[in-house]
């Protein structure tokens, strides 16, 4: 496509003004007002002959090279801005011998209205051919971009300066986030190492209170054992007779059964206590657990004459416990109570225990006794390890019961009774679903 300037209205070039010939008379009125337009035009404009004289320019361009129409007129482009010329004159040769146009070509340099700065020019250059087909001349469009390009340097200045504030930020973050990891990594491992310190503890703990625990197993299984002697001998004696009772061999040999059966329980209960490691727990109602334990403990009962009541609130919602952790901070409550009224000069004691909600969150049991309670100077001291008020105590079992306690989630607290005697309490968190 062959670009034809405003001037030519689609005849051989022709345009207005003393260094530019007329193929065709034109009307003089018409020529003022093309001469007037290009004279008012916004955008700075000139005409270039082959040679790249200066034909036609309007005052816009003359200002941006500093220079008057007449100082360009008749003038090469050499001639008028030689510091710039080496930009423009290979760009119009060009236009002259392709007959193409040449669109934003961008020149940049000093001009006289702007000495010692850099300025910015975007150009458009078309050809203007003759009826003859051959380029005459060449019509070109200039834009003073200066600011434009300076706000895009400034604005790829900040940019620039984002990206290396992100990217220092980026590293700094890259940076934490190794460190977080590694710090994580250490965290993990020292959990683990104090979970495996914890249960290496908690061994160490319940073989030690095993000591204080022996006397009332031993008791325990001495008085099953004992009974299943007693009925084997019996048995045999009837089998000797000639006429042997058979029905009540058979039910002697059921009280075998049940004696071994209950010496099997407290072994087990034991081998449970000594084993290492963690213990699955179980949803179970407190109060049956409780119970459970009475047994274990009516030998030591018995012998300091000691009556144990239990007192269960109705309708208990269960807990999710170690059985036979809890039991052991019961038995060890119940043992130290019997201990302690054996230790008074009367006709033994009771020991009363009670089961019952504690708000909405748990359940608790009481364990009070009449016997000579805790000096008040040691009370703030029984579940630290070593604490003793017994003559021949290790110190061990109260802090294994805070030590089970807070491992369940729990809370255990001491405090002396009136006018005598002493009140364990702790409480165990619910069952989930039964808390909500």
């Amino acid at each position: 496509m062959i670009a034809r300037p405003p001037l030519t209205e689609g005849r051989r070039f022709a345009a207005v003004g003393p260094h530019m010939s007329q193929n065709k008379k034109r009307d003089p009125s018409e020529s003022l007002e093309l001469a007037h337009l290009y004279e008012r035009a916004p955008i700075a404009l000139c005409v270039t002959d082959t040679d790249h004289r200066y034909v036609r320019i309007n005052q816009q361009l003359c200002d941006i090279n500093g220079k008057t129409i007449e100082e360009h007129v008749g003038r090469t482009v050499y001639e008028v801005i030689p510091h710039l010329a080496d930009q423009i004159v290979p760009m119009f040769q060009g236009v002259i011998d392709t007959a193409e146009p040449v669109l934003d070509h961008e020149v940049r340099g000093e001009t006289l209205s702007f000495p010692g700065e850099e300025r910015f020019f975007l150009g458009n250059h078309f050809p203007l051919i003759s009826e003859a087909g051959e380029v005459q001349y060449v019509h070109t469009m200039v834009r003073d971009i200066t600011d434009q390009r300076r706000a895009e340097a400034s604005l790829k200045e900040a940019n620039d300066r984002l990206e290396e504030r992100v990217r220092l930020r980026t590293a700094e973050l890259v940076g934490l986030g190794e460190e977080l990891d590694v710090a994580a990594a250490e965290r993990v491992r020292a959990q683990e190492e104090a979970s495996r310190n914890k249960a290496e503890l908690a061994h160490v703990l319940r073989v030690r209170s095993m000591g204080e625990l022996a006397a009332s197993i031993s008791h325990e299984l001495n008085q099953p054992l004992t009974a299943v002697l007693t009925n084997a001998q019996t048995a045999l004696r009837l089998i000797g007779k000639k006429k042997p009772d058979l029905e009540e061999v058979r039910e002697i040999l059921e009280d075998i059964v049940s004696d071994d059966k209950r010496a099997g329980e407290v072994i087990r209960r034991l081998r449970t206590l000594l084993q290492k490691g963690p213990v699955a727990q179980e949803t179970v109602q407190l109060d049956e657990l409780v119970s459970g334990v009475l047994p274990l403990v009516r030998s030591d009962a018995l012998g300091a004459n000691v009556r144990i009541s239990v007192k269960s609130a109705p309708n208990l919602p269960p807990v999710e416990v170690d059985p036979v952790q809890v039991q052991q901070v019961v038995m060890n409550l119940l043992v130290n109570a019997i201990d302690a009224i054996r230790g008074l000069e009367s006709e033994g004691g009771d020991i009363e225990v009670e089961i019952s909600r504690a708000g909405k969150q748990g359940v608790s049991v009481t364990v009070v006794d009449n016997g000579p309670g805790i000096p008040a100077k040691e009370i703030s001291e029984v579940f630290k390890p070593f604490v003793t008020t017994k003559t021949e105590g290790l110190g061990m079992g109260l802090a294994i019961c805070k030590s089970i306690l807070d491992a369940h989630g729990g809370t255990i607290s001491v405090e002396n009774s009136a006018p005598r005697g002493c009140c364990f309490s702790f409480v165990l968190p619910l069952k989930q679903r039964a808390a909500s």
